[in-house]
């Protein structure tokens, strides 16, 4: 077993005061020490590390009731930029975050998945065309639906995108660049994470094309051994209902969005989510008759995970963006299952909704940037 040694604490010390600064900004280093027990000393040499490398910035500094006023620091916004991007069936969703976290850009594009050269080249072009919109340096991360076996180049599981596996190293080789590549649903669950305290225990569930989650059990991330919770396998109806993501019956079945994609390919509509819920909104007496048939499954869901898990439940996904005006009556139909604990005490939405994933990506793409170049800082500093 290693020992640990004076630059392993330095390196945990700085993390710490990093995320400490994602959570509160503008705070002082005689608050950090506080609420960290550290040393005055201890804090100051690791944030002047920091501000030396534009990590950090100082904000102004505190009214003084007497003697020198403490300096407030932050996260410097500009320091670098984080591209992520969500490859799904259908769609490439992208973001751009800046140091802090904080999403700068947004957007979707319709492209349909083909393990191609020409199909990678447009999503190297969209890159190409992010990195013309920013001015600060970037670093990419890449989402995708399935399992990422670094050990053997593989991400398989790759159902939902109609393909078994996908090479790692060709990925990268056709992005041209350095690019962080892991688990759609893990760095979702990172984006819910990131930058909060309300979440440090909660099931994350996404509703894409397949429906998958993550535990999140004190501020960390759990996704059983190398898969995701499967609880798109859930059973919740027997009702022989086919479509293209699981058997008959399953979460994933009922309750995934393959539900909307589905049903409107089959009457040649592409713009996918967006018809189905303007025919909706128009009384549209089909579409509602299947949406209120989605609710009631989408109730059983919710209320099977929560019965396990019996802390918060937060859905994101790409059908988390269209929920919200739905959750009195979604709660009203999970209480019927059960009213032991209102469901409106336990059920969230990801703020992020269908841009989870790239957002996700985007951080994780941070953390590892973070992850690689923070002991060089701090090394760097010890030998000068």
């Amino acid at each position: 077993m290693r020992k640990t040694n004076l630059m392993d604490v330095r390196l945990q010390n700085a993390n710490t005061i990093l995320h400490e600064l994602e959570l509160h900004e503008g705070t002082t280093n005689t608050e950090i020490a506080l609420t960290y027990r550290f040393s005055i000393p201890t804090v100051t040499k690791i944030v002047n590390v920091l501000k030396q490398n534009d990590m950090v910035q100082y904000l102004g500094a505190n009214q003084s009731s007497g003697g020198r006023r403490a300096k407030r620091i932050g996260l410097n916004p500009d320091y670098r930029n984080f591209i992520g991007l969500f490859i799904s069936k259908h769609i490439v969703y992208l973001a751009v975050i800046d140091f802090t976290g904080k999403v700068i850009k947004n957007s979707s594009v319709y492209c349909q998945f083909e393990d191609t050269p020409s199909y990678w080249e447009s999503i190297r072009q969209l890159i190409e065309d992010i990195l013309q919109f920013t001015t600060a340096p970037c670093t990419c991360g890449l989402a995708v639906p399935g399992i990422c076996d670094y050990e053997h180049d593989q991400i398989i599981r790759l159902d939902s995108l109609g393909i078994s596996s996908l090479s790692i190293s060709a990925v990268r080789k056709h992005m041209q660049c350095d690019i962080w590549i892991n688990n759609s649903e893990k760095i979702s669950g990172l984006a819910q994470l990131y930058g909060k305290e309300q979440y440090t225990n909660a099931v994350f569930v996404t509703l894409n094309r397949h429906i998958s989650g993550v535990l999140i059990l004190n501020n960390e991330i759990f996704t059983f051994s190398s898969f995701d919770c499967a609880f798109g396998d859930m059973i919740i109806s027997r009702e022989s209902k086919h479509v293209s993501c699981g058997p008959a019956g399953t979460f994933n079945s009922l309750c995934s969005s393959s539900f909307i994609i589905d049903l409107l390919r089959k009457e040649g509509i592409e713009d996918l989510y967006d018809s189905f819920f303007q025919a909706l909104n128009n009384g549209n007496e089909h579409y509602l008759q299947l949406w209120n048939e989605y609710l009631d499954h989408l109730a059983v869901g919710i209320h099977n995970i929560h019965a396990v898990f019996g802390i918060n439940v937060v859905v994101g996904g790409e059908m988390a963006n269209y929920l919200p005006p739905y959750f009195e009556e979604l709660c009203c139909r999970i209480d019927r299952l059960s009213a032991l604990v209102p469901a409106k005490d336990y059920l969230l939405f990801s703020e992020y909704g269908r841009f989870d994933s790239a957002i996700g990506a985007a951080l994780d793409a941070r953390k590892e940037y973070i992850r690689t170049n923070l002991p060089i800082l701090l090394q760097k500093q010890e030998e000068a």
